[in-house]
C-alpha cells in the first residue's frame, strides 16, 4: 500500500475525479489517478506543478506568503469530484506522503502546519495536520476517517457525498515572504 505524506501548513483539495464502476469497487480510492492532472490552485499566492519520481506521480504545491497582498489568507490546492462523489465515510484512513521545504531560517523550522478540507455541499470539515519539523525528507501520514468526522462534529451519514478536497496552509502561521514547497504523493483513501 502506498501512503502519502504532507508536511507544513498546507491545504489540499481533491475533486473532479471520475472513476469507473470497477475502480469504485476497489478497497482503496487512489487520488493520484491520471497524475493529479485535475488538481488546481485557487489562490494567487499558490501554484501547483506535477512531476514523477519514476512511475510515482507527485503534486508540488508552492506558496509565497504575502501578508500585504490580500491579508493573511489560506492558499490552497483542490480537486472537485462530480460523478461519483466520494463516500468518504466508507473508508477507514486517508493516507499520503509529504515533503516540505521552506525559505525560513533554521530557528523557525520546528512546526510546519497545513490542513486538509473536505466538503459535501452541506457539510465542511477542516482537519489541521502538524507536519512536524521541516527537514526536507519524505514522511508518511495516516489520518483516521473517524478522527476527521469527530473533528467536524459530524456523523458518517453527513459525509457520504464528498465533492471537494483541498490541501492548504494558513498564511498567518508563517512569516511574511516565506516560500513553501510541499510535495505530496500516494494520496489514498483505504
Amino acid at each position: 500500500m502506498k501512503k502519502l505524506m504532507l508536511s507544513g501548513l498546507l491545504v489540499l483539495s481533491l475533486a473532479g475525479i471520475s472513476y469507473g464502476a470497477e475502480e469504485a469497487e476497489n478497497s482503496a480510492f487512489d487520488f493520484s489517478k491520471n497524475g493529479y492532472e485535475k488538481w488546481k490552485s485557487i489562490s494567487p499566492e499558490a501554484s501547483i506543478e506535477k512531476k514523477k519520481d519514476g512511475e510515482t506521480p507527485i503534486m508540488v504545491f508552492k506558496v509565497k506568503i504575502d501578508h500585504e497582498k490580500d491579508g493573511k489568507g489560506w492558499p490552497r490546492i483542490y480537486k472537485y469530484f462530480f460523478h461519483p462523489k466520494i463516500e468518504i465515510s466508507k473508508y477507514k484512513e486517508y493516507i499520503f506522503e509529504y515533503k516540505i521545504t521552506t525559505s525560513r531560517s533554521d530557528d523557525n523550522k520546528e512546526k510546519t502546519p497545513f490542513y486538509i478540507y473536505f466538503a459535501t455541499g452541506k457539510t465542511k470539515i477542516t482537519y489541521t495536520i502538524d507536519g512536524g519539523k521541516e527537514d526536507g525528507q519524505w514522511h508518511s501520514k495516516v489520518v483516521k476517517i473517524a478522527d476527521i468526522l469527530a473533528r467536524g462534529k459530524v456523523t458518517a451519514e453527513d459525509f457520504k457525498q464528498v465533492n471537494l478536497v483541498q490541501f492548504g496552509v494558513a498564511e498567518a502561521t508563517y512569516p511574511d515572504k516565506t516560500e513553501i514547497t510541499i510535495e505530496i504523493k500516494g494520496v489514498q483513501l483505504q
